[in-house]
C-alpha cells in the first residue's frame, strides 16, 4: 500500500529528508544554517551519490541541472529539519547512552577495514570523536521520533474515521487475490493455457508445473496490493475480473499464466487494520507538520533562494 508520508528518500543513498511543514512552537527558536555548513553536507551527499551510482554520476547526474538543484533543496531541508527535531529531542529530555553511541559506531566500523573506514571518515570530514557525535545526534532524534510514534500507534480511530479515510484515499487499499502458475519459456506457458482452456484444473496444473514456491498452494498468492508485485503482473492482476484467466505474461520472472479469484474494493471488504496503518501514518505526518512548519532560520540570501524554490516545487 502506498503510504503518504512527510518525507522524501534521496535514491540510492537510503538518507531520510522529511520535507518542511509545521512548527508549533510558540517561542519560535531561531535556527541558523551558514554556507559552510550547507556546503559540507552537499558535498558529503554528492560523495555518497558518486560512489552508489557509479558511471551514471559523470554521464549524466553530475552536470544535471535539474538533479543539482534537488539535491540542494533536499540537503537544505534536512539540515534545517536536523535542527528543529534536535531542539525537540533536548527539550523532551531524550537521552542516548554512551553505550548505545559506541554499540552504533562499531555496527558501521565493522563494515569497512581499518584502512578503508579512516578513508570513510576523511571523505566525509570526520574524525572519530567527530562521527561518534554525529552518530549521537542521529540516535537522539531517532529515539525522539520513536517516542512519538510509540503515541501514535496506539490511537484506535472510530468505525467513522476509518470510514471517512477509506473513501477519500479508496484507490490506496484495493487488493486482489490472485493464483498463477509460472514457467521459463513462452511456448510452455501457452501449453498449460491451452490445457485451461480445455477444462484442465488450475490449481492441479501449478502444483504440476510452476516453478515458484506458490505452487505447493495451488498457486495461491493470497491477497496483495498493486505495488506489491512486479508491475507486469500487478497491471494485468488489477485489470482482470473474478475467475478470469489470462493469456501468458511477461515479466523478469518468465511467463505467468494468471487467475484472479477474489477483489477487495469496498469498505466491507477490505482489512480494517490496513486502514488503521494508513491512519496512523498520516497521524504521524501531521506530528511532523507541527514540528517543523516554517521554522524562522537565519541563512544567507543563497540559501533562501534554494529553500523558496524546494517550497516552489513541492
Amino acid at each position: 500500500m502506498k503510504i503518504i508520508k512527510k518525507l522524501l528518500l534521496l535514491a540510492m543513498t537510503g538518507i531520510m529528508v522529511f520535507q518542511m511543514a509545521a512548527c508549533s512552537n510558540d517561542s519560535k527558536k531561531q535556527y541558523d544554517v551558514t554556507m559552510d555548513e550547507f556546503n559540507t553536507v552537499l558535498e558529503e551527499y554528492k560523495i555518497k551519490y558518486k560512489e552508489q551510482a557509479g558511471e551514471e554520476w559523470e554521464t549524466k547526474l553530475k552536470d544535471d541541472k535539474q538533479f543539482n538543484e534537488r539535491l540542494e533543496e533536499l540537503v537544505l531541508e534536512q539540515i534545517i529539519l536536523e535542527k528543529v527535531l534536535m531542539d525537540e529531542a533536548n527539550s523532551a529530555n531524550i537521552n542516548v547512552t554512551e553505550e548505545e553511541v559506541n554499540t552504533e559506531f562499531e555496527k558501521v566500523k565493522k563494515n569497512y577495514t581499518a584502512e578503508d573506514f579512516d578513508e570513510f571518515l576523511l571523505k566525509n570530514n570526520f574524525t572519530e570523536e567527530t562521527y561518534k557525535n554525529d552518530v549521537k545526534n542521529q540516535l537522539l532524534i531517532t529515539n525522539f521520533l520513536r517516542s512519538k510514534a510509540e503515541g501514535i500507534m496506539q490511537i484506535e480511530p472510530t468505525e467513522k474515521e476509518l470510514k471517512d479515510l477509506y473513501d477519500k484515499y479508496a484507490s490506496w487499499f484495493k487488493k486482489v487475490q490472485a493464483s498463477h502458475i509460472l514457467v521459463l519459456s513462452e511456448e510452455e506457458a501457452k501449453s498449460i493455457k491451452t490445457k485451461l482452456d480445455n477444462g484442465g484444473d488450475f490449481a492441479a496444473l501449478a502444483k504440476e508445473f510452476s516453478t515458484c514456491p506458490s505452487a505447493a498452494d495451488g498457486g495461491d498468492l493470497g491477497f496483495f496490493a498493486a505495488n506489491e508485485m512486479v508491475a507486469e503482473f500487478s497491471n494485468a492482476a488489477f485489470a482482470m475480473s473474478v475467475g478470469e484467466i489470462s493469456d501468458p505474461v511477461k515479466s523478469s520472472f518468465g511467463y505467468h499464466i494468471i487467475k484472479l479469484t477474489d477483489i477487495r474494493d469496498t469498505f466491507e471488504k477490505t482489512d480494517k487494520e490496513d486502514i488503521k496503518y494508513q491512519y496512523r501514518a498520516l497521524k504521524y505526518d501531521e506530528m511532523i507538520n507541527d514540528y517543523t512548519n516554517n521554522p524562522d532560520v537565519n541563512m544567507p540570501k543563497e540559501l533562501k533562494e534554494i529553500r523558496e524554490r524546494g517550497k516552489n516545487n513541492i
